[in-house]
């Protein structure tokens, strides 16, 4: 989840930073049980083009601000 500034941990919530550095990115489009497609679309590009990728990966559901 996104928030717009700190915020005091409560429970099992608590603030977290992704790394700073290069990322790869898409866009699924379509019925949410092939988002696995997706991820593997990312993996496969990462691999044909030399990346090496941490398998971090963050997902943002919903929130069409974060994508320009």
């Amino acid at each position: 989840m996104q928030v717009s500034g700190p915020f005091v941990p409560a429970g099992d919530v608590k603030p977290s930073q992704l790394p700073g550095g290069l990322v790869a990115t898409a866009t699924h489009v379509g019925p949410i049980g092939r988002i696995g497609e997706t991820h593997d679309a990312v993996v496969a590009w990462c691999a044909t083009n030399g990346r090496r990728i941490s398998r971090v990966r963050w997902d943002v559901y919903g929130d069409w601000s974060v994508l320009g």
